[in-house]
C-alpha cells in the first residue's frame, strides 16, 4: 500500500459514521463494495434540507452496494447522473432540486463526496475542481 492509499484509508475511518455489519463484511471477509468518504456532508445537508433525506438515503444505499469499475457502471446505477471531468459524477437529488458531486476512484473502489447543494449553489462552482 502506498502512503497515499494509507492516508485515504485513515480518512475513511475518520469519516465513516456507520461502522456496522457492512463495514465488517468489507474489511474482514474481503467483499468489495464502494466506500463513501465524507458522509458527514450528507448528514449535515439532510438536516438542513429535510426533503432530501429519502433521496440521499437511496443514493447512499445504491452506491455502497455497487462496485463501479468504469463510468458506464455509474450511469447504469444512476441513469440521470452525468459524468464530468476528473472522474467526477453529478447526481440529481430530489428530481434535480439538489445536486451532488462525487469523485469516483475506480481502482481503489471508493467515492468521495466533493459537493452537495442546491441547484443555484451548484451554478456558482466549477464541478471539475471543487
Amino acid at each position: 500500500m502506498t502512503s497515499w492509499q494509507i492516508a485515504n484509508f485513515a480518512i475513511l475511518l475518520l469519516y465513516h459514521i456507520e461502522i456496522g455489519s457492512s463495514f465488517r463484511r468489507r474489511f474482514f471477509y474481503k467483499e468489495r463494495f464502494m466506500i463513501i468518504i465524507n458522509l458527514r456532508l450528507l448528514d449535515v445537508f439532510a438536516k438542513k434540507h429535510a426533503d432530501s433525506r429519502k433521496s440521499l438515503s437511496t443514493w447512499k444505499k445504491v452506491t455502497e452496494e455497487s462496485v463501479w469499475r468504469k463510468k458506464q457502471e455509474v450511469l447504469s446505477s444512476f441513469p440521470n447522473a452525468k459524468m464530468i471531468q476528473n472522474n467526477r459524477a453529478r447526481f440529481e437529488i430530489v428530481h434535480n432540486k439538489y445536486r451532488l458531486i462525487a469523485e469516483v476512484f475506480y481502482d481503489d473502489i471508493y467515492v468521495e463526496i466533493r459537493f452537495i447543494g442546491t441547484h443555484s449553489e451548484y451554478d456558482k462552482i466549477d464541478p471539475s475542481t471543487v
